[in-house]
């Protein structure tokens, strides 16, 4: 998919056994309206870790947590279906780790 002028850039690697998804959103001067959410934490990128199983989740926000992440939210049961969780790095950026199963 190509990018589209002023619309989020998404890159998708495969590390192992889950696939990491990061996007990008141009902030000043990328279009009309646009501008960088208010609150704490956001860098104009998020990253998501789409991961194979609910335990996988688990594993990965332990791991995050135990390298010096800070778990934002604990992972749950979504109500489309899935689970997530949330945690921010020790550079204050936001992941967000997640499965479909």
């Amino acid at each position: 998919m190509r990018d589209r002028p002023g619309l989020p850039r998404f890159r998708q690697m495969r590390p192992g056994r889950g696939l990491l998804v990061a996007g990008a959103l141009r902030v000043g001067g990328g279009g009309a309206g646009r501008r960088r959410p208010r609150g704490s934490g956001f860098r104009g990128s998020s990253f998501h870790c789409v991961t194979d199983s609910r335990d996988a989740v688990d594993e990965v926000m332990r791991a995050a947590a135990a390298a010096g992440g800070t778990v934002v939210k604990e992972a749950a049961a979504a109500g489309w279906g899935g689970y997530f969780g949330y945690f921010s790095d020790p550079d204050g950026y936001l992941w967000k780790v997640t499965t479909a199963a």
